[in-house]
């Protein structure tokens, strides 16, 4: 066991995780499906067979408690490419696609293991790309997205889902001008390419 009673396994997780965060963060490309497999390569380094590799045999995904199995297609790489190119060509907003994109990915399960924290990382790379905020479902709610999450599975209609996702877990920077904080004295010289792709991001009065 690691410090504080984590075990190794749910460790590198979380560390790997973080690194993924980095890569989406700091990588000035565009949102491809290379990209996705690199984040996947980062996310599921200690947990995937073949990581960073898309998906080449059948899997079931345990729904939990009454809720079943799913079992995703066998993967068609030349129709990922057809439907990602064409959600990014369609007449809709950035969010609109970060969504579709990430439920359509956890879905059909592109990769061997880590699908959910891939999908997520590439939804919310194309956020920050276009400063739209972010895609975080706050924690007391994980119960009603995962339950929504394994509906959708079964039915293939996300809209109920990207509407609660819209309401419950779309998150901008807010900024409260009227406060009269003291601000620093010093001036830095900033070249950092985290802070150019977050200055972007939309301000909520």
């Amino acid at each position: 066991m690691s410090p504080a009673g984590v075990s190794i396994n749910n460790l590198n997780v979380i560390v790997q995780l973080k690194r993924g965060w980095q890569y989406v963060i700091k990588e000035n490309k565009e949102l491809s499906l290379k990209i996705e497999q690199n984040i996947n390569l980062l996310v599921a380094r200690y947990d995937s067979l073949n990581p960073g590799s898309f998906r080449t045999g059948s899997v079931t995904v345990e729904l939990g408690n009454d809720k079943g199995e799913w079992k995703p297609q066998e993967l068609d790489y030349q129709s990922e490419v057809d439907f990602f190119n064409n959600l990014m060509q369609k007449d809709t907003s950035i969010t609109d696609k970060a969504m579709t994109l990430m439920y359509h990915n956890m879905r059909n399960q592109l990769f061997g293991d880590g699908n959910k924290r891939t999908a997520i990382l590439a939804a919310n790379k194309l956020m920050i790309d276009h400063g739209a905020g972010l895609i975080n479902v706050p924690l007391d709610k994980w119960d009603v997205w995962n339950h929504l999450i394994s509906k959708y599975y079964l039915s293939g209609d996300m809209k109920i889902l990207k509407d609660w996702t819209y309401v419950n877990g779309i998150q901008g920077v807010t900024f409260d001008h009227k406060q009269n904080l003291p601000k620093p004295d010093i001036i830095l010289k900033t070249t950092n390419k985290m802070y150019s792709k977050y200055k972007g991001l939309p301000e909520r009065h």
